[in-house]
């Protein structure tokens, strides 16, 4: 489990941890040693949770907080922490996400938007990676086809809000894996 921690000061100082699992989404929170927020999810809301901003709300001292993880860059993931509205890694307000999930949290959009228009060219490059092992016995297209997929959910993540420009992103990518497995064949 990867763990962040923020010490900082309101009433008086607090030191608050973040202990995340990167397979298995867990997520636990705790304040000064005491813990207040614990998130064990099962397989299928592992699933959502490893693709997905999420934001855990709580409060210290009367100010409302919140601890929000990012998979946004695909590789790993981003924490901060939000406290009165403002971001302790940018000193930027914050908006809340919009979409309230299991135990107070809140996601974001991508299970609701990029998921659906990602999914389908996400099977296609593991499919043109599985014809193309099949017919040349290469493990290279193979993967490819697991990369291609990976790319698709990644852009689908990063592309909620413009969908169009997201599914010519993963046409592109869909695009090389049909090339590399055209020249691989031959």
């Amino acid at each position: 489990m990867a763990t962040t921690s923020w010490q900082i000061t309101l009433d008086r100082p607090h030191v608050i941890v973040l202990e995340h699992g990167y397979f298995s989404a867990r997520r636990r929170v705790t304040v000064d040693g005491r813990e207040i927020l614990s998130i064990r999810p099962p397989l299928t809301s592992a699933l959502r949770l490893w693709n997905t901003v999420t934001e855990h709300p709580f409060t210290i001292d009367g100010h409302p907080c919140a601890v929000r993880v990012d998979p946004s860059n695909a590789v790993s993931y981003q924490f901060d922490l939000v406290v009165d509205g403002r971001s302790q890694k940018t000193g930027q307000p914050v908006t809340p996400l919009p979409y309230p999930g299991a135990n107070g949290s809140r996601e974001g959009r991508w299970m609701f938007a990029g998921f659906w228009w990602a999914l389908p060219l996400a099977f296609l490059s593991v499919m043109i990676g599985m014809v193309g092992n099949r017919v040349n016995n290469d493990t290279l297209l193979y993967v490819a086809g697991f990369v291609g997929m990976g790319l698709c959910f990644s852009i689908g993540r990063t592309y909620v809000d413009r969908p169009l420009m997201g599914v010519l992103r993963c046409l592109l990518v869909l695009a090389a894996v049909i090339a590399l497995t055209v020249v691989r064949t031959r």
